[in-house]
């Protein structure tokens, strides 16, 4: 299966211009990390915003993301994405996986 996911992350004035660390993953029920091929099933780095001049203080910034996974097979049971920043749980989402039968 591929999976796409998008969002916007707003970011308080104060923060903008501070680069964050940000991190997606795949997690199964029992909070464990999602690996398939021995690679996580996550998408880590640095992000910073900016503070556009003429912004007035106490603004958001809004900053668009989006990533994809391709060819993710998963067994059936529940799984959860986590967003992250500087290690700070910002968002997630659940799912279950079912598998079909005849």
């Amino acid at each position: 299966m591929n999976v796409t996911i998008a969002g916007i992350i707003y970011f308080g004035w104060v923060d903008a211009n501070h680069q964050k660390n940000i991190d997606i993953s795949l997690f199964t029920q029992d909070r464990e990390l999602v690996v398939i091929d021995d690679h996580p099933v996550q998408v880590t780095g640095p992000v910073e915003v900016g503070r556009p001049a003429g912004l007035v203080e106490g603004s958001e910034i809004e900053l668009p993301i989006a990533t994809r996974f391709e060819g993710i097979s998963l067994d059936q049971g529940r799984y959860e994405w986590r967003m992250s920043i500087n290690g700070e749980l910002i968002a997630s989402a659940v799912f279950d996986v079912i598998v079909a039968t005849n």
